[in-house]
């Protein structure tokens, strides 16, 4: 299994629609960054933009398994994808 890192929001937005997931974040938090698959009551949707902005305010970078079915993912410091992508 290959795991593949990324910031491109196009990207990130790209996977989790296929996959039907929806941008989402823990209730009663201002961290938490999640996709809500429907199945979790302590998620609260959020809009793209407010997704991203967070996103992007925490630093983080999109890990995930380059398979056509897998829903695995972590969102990881942006410092720690780079070591990651340096092997």
């Amino acid at each position: 299994m290959q795991q593949t890192i990324t910031t491109n929001h196009e990207e990130i937005r790209a996977w989790a629609a296929g996959r039907g997931g929806m941008p989402a974040i823990v209730d009663g938090t201002e961290a938490g960054l999640r996709f809500d698959w429907g199945e979790d009551d302590n998620l609260m949707r959020l809009s793209w933009p407010e997704f991203f902005e967070i996103f992007e305010e925490q630093g983080l970078a999109f890990a995930h398994i380059e398979e056509d079915d897998s829903s695995v993912y972590e969102f990881v410091p942006r410092y720690e994808a780079r070591v990651y992508d340096n092997g």
